[in-house]
Parts: C-alpha cells; structure tokens; sequence
C-alpha cells in the first residue's frame, strides 16, 4: 500500500441530485480567499479579487472551510447525512476547494495532515514527489526541487484518504478548466499516515 493517496471504496457516495447540489455551493465563491502560485514560489494572497486568473502567476486555487459560515457549514453536515454519512463533527472539518488550471508542488500545513478528498467535478490526476531540500510545512516547492515519486489518477464522485504532509501537485485533464472536490479534514482525529490507514474510521460515527 502506498503511502499518499488510497480510495476509500466503504464511505458511500453521494446521490447525483447532492453531488449537483454540493457543486452548485462550490462555485458560489465569493466567500473564497484566492490564491495564486508564482512561478517562483511565492504564495499571492488576494481575497478582494476572487475568481480565476489572478495577475502575476499561473495557477490558482480557492479553499472555503465551511465551518466560518454558518449557512454552509449547517448546508454540508445536512447533506452528508442525508447520504447516511455519520461524521464525528468534533473531530472533522469540512472544506469546499476549487482548483483551476491546477495547483504546483506544495506541502500543507499540521491542521492539515491527512484529509478525505471527493472529486464533484473535473477529472484530476495528483503526483507526489520526494526532494532532497530540506521538507518543512505551508511550503511551495520549485520543480526542479523535487523529484516525481508516485501518480495517482483521481476519479469522480470517488473517496480518497489523502496524505496532504506529502509534497504534491494537481494537474488537470485537458479541457478541464477547474477541479472542484469536498474535502474533510480528520486530521484531528488520526495521527500519522499509518495511524490514519488503520483508523479513519475514527472521524465517523456509522462506520
């Protein structure tokens, strides 16, 4: 078994009509900080202009943690347990994140170790790389930086338990102009990568 990213085949999945609705909330983005990836490793922040494209980089990427929206935060955990999801809100943070054009190698920060990833819409692949730099978290890597060490092909409407300390990257099917995925964070509830493998079952209640 690999160490970055494995479905989760026992989460069921949800209805077209919820996997429509949830995309439809996802891009009512005006609530979404911007980023945007520069070809130098710089992080642009800019949550006054939203949307696709922000100047002086290549890349953009829009997370919303629905827990600082009432509205959204109370839409999602209705949602999830109408597909009979039992999440252990103590534990799990839910996410909407929207990736256009894809996303360069990065490494997330420790509330963000490990998280469970579903693709809504926009088939994306995720690699995972390896470097001889020195790792450290909330860090954007150079790709001559790091070395491509595993590749996964992300399907839609699929859960991933996704091991987001590793260095990674998105990229996008041609064609495709954003990657859209609802995420939980249960980095509260595991430990490591292992931990997380043996007991993810620990951020549900039905499981």
């Amino acid at each position: 078994m690999n160490k970055f990213c494995i479905e989760i085949p026992e989460i069921p999945k949800f209805s077209d009509e919820d996997n429509k609705l949830l995309i439809e909330k996802a891009q009512q983005n005006n609530k979404y900080f911007a980023y945007n990836i520069r070809n130098n490793g710089e992080v642009f922040r800019d949550p006054e202009r939203g949307n696709f494209g922000v100047e002086g980089g290549r890349r953009g990427f829009f997370s919303h943690r629905l827990k600082e929206y009432e509205e959204d935060y109370e839409f999602s955990k209705n949602l999830i347990a109408k597909n009979n999801i039992g999440v252990n809100w103590d534990y799990v943070e839910p996410v909407f994140q929207k990736i256009t054009w894809g996303l360069n190698p990065h490494s997330d920060g420790p509330e963000r170790r490990i998280t469970l990833l579903y693709n809504l819409y926009g088939p994306a692949s995720t690699t995972f790389y390896d470097t001889k730099e020195t790792w450290r978290p909330y860090r954007v890597w150079l790709e001559e930086d790091v070395t491509p060490v595993y590749k996964v092909k992300m399907k839609l409407n699929t859960w991933y338990l996704f091991h987001n300390y590793e260095i990674h990257s998105v990229e996008l099917d041609p064609g495709v102009e954003f990657r859209c995925a609802f995420v939980l964070n249960i980095s509260k509830a595991v430990g490591s990568w292992d931990d997380a493998v043996s007991n993810w079952k620990q951020a549900f209640t039905n499981l």
